[in-house]
């Protein structure tokens, strides 16, 4: 399913300014270098990572979804990876 370029770039600026808040960064202060918008409707995991998310701490890179745990293709098994990046991430900025 294709996202149009527009609600793509919309729905990324949301979600880095959110990240941004959580983080008490100012707005700006996140710039990737790429982003994906994918539509749920076309997020049909055929395999699992058996992960909570993948993390590598070197490159600062992560990703999560429903494809990394074990669990039903859903909302709260996205959510619950999402949070594993989370916490990775304040492990992080911990140490």
């Amino acid at each position: 399913e294709a996202v149009p370029a527009s609600k793509a770039q919309e729905v990324t600026q949301l979600m880095l300014a959110a990240v941004e808040e959580a983080l008490r960064l100012p707005g700006g202060a996140i710039r990737p270098a790429w982003t994906r918008v994918q539509l749920w409707g076309a997020a049909n995991p055929l395999n699992v990572a058996n992960v909570p998310c993948v993390w590598a701490t070197a490159a600062r890179l992560a990703a999560c979804g429903d494809w990394c745990a074990q669990g039903p293709p859903c909302v709260e098994t996205a959510a619950h990876s999402g949070l594993a990046v989370a916490d990775a991430i304040h492990r992080m900025f911990s140490q």
